[in-house]
């Protein structure tokens, strides 16, 4: 069971890491 919850956790920080270079990547392109 922890170690379901510590896979869950990684998958929602490579998510928003995911998330937060596509925005950087969209503002790039807009500049």
């Amino acid at each position: 069971m922890e170690e379901q919850e510590q896979w869950t956790t990684q998958f929602r920080v490579s998510l928003r890491i995911a998330g937060g270079w596509r925005q950087s990547l969209a503002e790039h392109d807009i500049a």
